[in-house]
């Protein structure tokens, strides 16, 4: 996953993201914007060279002469990515992918535990070192024993050759609106851009105390390309509040992931 991650601190805030080249590999991705299916994906990433993916693993849990638990089994897939390979669990829910020609390796993070999910390729090597994606998958047990006996894990969506992350721009700033007291209107002014043009970018803007700490005070989501303005509506709390965090993700077509977070302050 792709993440950019800036803070501001002014009245009006104004900023802009930048690519930021690191794997984050979590267990639980963040509420993550936008990942919808793969058809749904399939629609949106028109514009840019991403093409169709499947992979599928067959495996089993086995116990190793010291009583630990270890991955056995083997995947399947094609172009882009290799014929074939095995696989390593690497952390809860995130799984890597290593091909059998030693032509390198993807890591996919995706729902632990079974059933229907979201992935999104999260990390990889080799000739597929710029190899991102994302889609749709379902684990099936294939025997009687659901924890240990054989499964079959399949992962379908959309990948391409592109490891940018999109560009985040943003000017915000609060203000009293009339006749209501602590309620304050937040402006938002937003450029999303990706690196292939045409590419329609998903956002969400998260408006929560400046810490983060608590619920959402307000949030709004959707699609664009270039420039967007949007205003949200918060309650201040009964606590002293000056200032807000106003928080931006803004995700590709292929899951490569921007966020760019401005505090803005409350006029009195």
């Amino acid at each position: 996953m792709r993440l950019d991650n800036h803070t501001q601190e002014v009245n009006d805030v104004s900023g802009i993201s930048h690519h930021l080249r690191q794997a984050a590999m979590l267990a639980v991705l963040i509420a993550i914007v936008g990942v919808g299916a793969a058809s749904a994906m399939a629609a949106r990433g028109a514009a840019s060279a991403a093409k169709p993916f499947e992979l599928v693993f067959n495996g089993a849990y086995d116990f190793d002469v010291d009583g630990g638990i270890w991955l056995a089994g083997a995947f399947t897939s094609k172009e882009p990515f290799c014929e074939s390979g095995s696989a390593v669990d690497m952390d809860i829910g995130v799984r890597r992918f290593v091909c059998a020609d030693g032509s390198g390796s993807i890591t996919i993070a995706a729902p632990f535990g079974g059933g229907a999910g979201d992935w999104r390729i999260v990390e990889a090597t080799g000739q597929y070192a710029e190899l991102r994606g994302r889609g749709t998958s379902w684990e099936e047990t294939l025997g009687e024993d659901p924890w240990f006996g054989p499964f079959r894990s399949t992962y379908q969506g959309l990948v391409d050759a592109d490891a940018v992350a999109p560009t985040i721009g943003l000017a915000a700033k609060a203000s009293k609106v009339k006749g209501k007291k602590g309620i304050y209107t937040i402006r938002a002014d937003l450029d999303i851009r990706d690196n292939i043009e045409g590419n329609s970018v998903a956002y969400k803007v998260i408006v929560t105390r400046e810490n983060g700490a608590g619920p959402w005070l307000a949030s709004k989501s959707g699609e664009a390309i270039g420039d967007i303005s949007l205003e949200l509506r918060v309650r201040r709390t009964n606590e002293p509040v000056r200032a807000l965090r106003v928080r931006t993700i803004a995700v590709d077509p292929v899951g490569n992931e921007s966020t760019l977070d401005v505090r803005v302050k409350l006029p009195r």
